[in-house]
């Protein structure tokens, strides 16, 4: 008998995992025509923001080995909505840092390393509710607001490109 309870969830864990250590979380790039240089989660982010998302990680993957139960199957999802929740969170943390000070022209954009990461996150909520036994509707959820978020960056590009991407005055 194998160790591992939940295997759909240990490969989240550990794709999420590589994702991460191998890849960029944000991109910097000094203007538009320059490719972006990938910048780390931990570079990115604040100490407590990493010890937070690796914290997760930990708890997702001692989940792995868990008999299963409703109990757990609810937690799994818990914890994998504050992951992706903490995941968007420090997207905006680490875009905030990076544009302090810095010329109008940079730009900064979201890396692999996120998209894995908050990927894996919403997969885990689907997996575990589906494990409950949550209807079709209430396992949509998480896929729906993902691709809303994913939805919304063309609009502002086209949006911004008809304005003359002019920022509004604050």
């Amino acid at each position: 008998m194998s160790l591992i309870r939940n295997q759909v969830l240990f490969t989240l864990v550990i794709a999420a995992t590589i994702a991460v250590a191998a890849s960029g979380f944000v991109s910097y790039a000094p203007n538009r025509l320059v490719s972006g240089k990938p910048i780390t989660l931990w570079q990115a982010t604040s100490l407590p923001m990493n010890a937070a998302i690796v914290a997760l990680g930990a708890l997702l993957l001692a989940l792995c080995f868990a008999a299963p139960s409703r109990p757990l199957h609810y937690a799994e999802a818990t914890l994998a909505v504050v992951l992706l929740l903490l995941v968007l969170i420090a997207a905006g943390e680490a875009a905030g840092s990076l544009m302090l000070g810095a010329k109008p022209a940079v730009r900064i954009s979201l890396g692999a390393a996120f998209w894995v990461l908050a990927s894996c996150a919403a997969l885990a909520v689907i997996d575990a509710l589906q494990r409950v036994g949550a209807g079709p509707a209430a396992r949509l959820v998480p896929a729906k607001a993902g691709a809303s978020r994913s939805g919304s960056a063309p609009k502002s590009s086209r949006a911004a490109r008809r304005t003359g991407n002019k920022r509004p005055s604050q």
